[in-house]
């Protein structure tokens, strides 16, 4: 049996998304300014849009400031998950993998999460520049079907901490 006949024994690839490398200045500024409105259940995270089967954040303190520290010490935190449609529909700049980091991220930049006993506005400017001009990776899919979105979310989460029956949107 030659290999065009032979039955397939893995599932054929579906997922394609286009790997970058963004400074985390890109990452945590708001594009409030952003022609796109917020649909009901979205909510603003930094750069990203959180689509509405997002559940709230859940990493501990200790874990936010273990991602930062990582993020100093120069150890890869793993690629963020954003949807950039060409059409800017209903699924336009969702983040569908990182919020947790991102959420970390953020609450560092704002001031809100002290680290080491710092906050990030008390530190000095070449401290400040040196963390934005830090780099992680992004992988953009252009996915316009929100059930598809859905998908890859799931996919994604099972290795992060679960979700509460609570929390799982079916719907």
């Amino acid at each position: 049996m030659s290999d065009t006949t032979a039955p397939r024994i893995m599932p054929e690839r579906w997922f394609y998304g286009e790997t970058m490398h963004w400074m985390i200045g890109a990452v945590v500024t708001d594009h409030a300014s952003s022609p796109r409105a917020l649909a009901p259940g979205e909510r603003r995270i930094g750069a990203f849009i959180l689509p509405p089967f997002q559940r709230p954040p859940v990493w501990t303190e200790a874990q936010k400031v273990r991602l930062i520290e990582s993020l100093y010490s120069g150890l890869p935190i793993g690629a963020l998950v954003y949807n950039q449609t060409r059409t800017q529909g209903p699924c336009d700049r969702w983040l569908l993998d990182g919020q947790q980091r991102v959420t970390a991220i953020v609450e560092f930049v704002t001031g809100v999460l002290p680290v080491n006993g710092w906050r990030y506005p008390d530190l000095p400017l070449i401290e400040r520049r040196h963390f934005e001009r830090m780099g992680m990776g992004v992988i953009e899919t252009r996915i316009e079907a929100e059930d598809q979105c859905r998908d890859i979310y799931d996919r994604l989460a099972y290795g992060g901490t679960a979700h509460e029956p609570k929390e799982t949107n079916n719907g």
